[in-house]
């Protein structure tokens, strides 16, 4: 049986993201990541975009699009979202967006880090 703290840690983290939301797919994980790590950057000279995001995890603009629906304030035909991010439109481009963790969704990401940043101090 593996017991590897950091894989336990991963696991965890993982249930705790399951716990906010059951059904999300893995690719919309990945973009709840990629928000998380590349939403409003304060060292960027513009914010990144939905079309930045989307070619940084290799997917098409539309399917950012469409997750960022899912994750933010929901989906067409009256589907809740999950309101762990919020887009609005771009200052130097209004076609375009860009997109934060909503407070929901950054204490989200704090539970993730604690309990992977445990994992990872317990392996050394």
């Amino acid at each position: 049986m593996n017991r590897n703290p950091i894989t336990q840690a991963y696991f965890q983290a993982n249930q705790t993201i399951i716990t906010e939301a059951r059904d999300m797919p893995l690719g919309m994980l990945r973009t709840f990541l990629g928000v998380a790590l590349w939403g409003n950057e304060a060292d960027e000279p513009s914010p990144w975009t939905l079309e930045d995001l989307a070619a940084r995890l290799d997917v098409s603009p539309s399917t950012v699009s469409q997750h960022m629906r899912y994750l933010g304030y929901g989906l067409r035909d009256r589907l809740t979202g999950l309101d762990l991010v919020r887009t609005s439109e771009n200052l130097d481009n209004r076609r375009k967006k860009t997109f934060v963790l909503t407070p929901r969704g950054h204490a989200l990401m704090v539970q993730v880090e604690t309990i992977l940043a445990h994992g990872c101090s317990q392996q050394r």
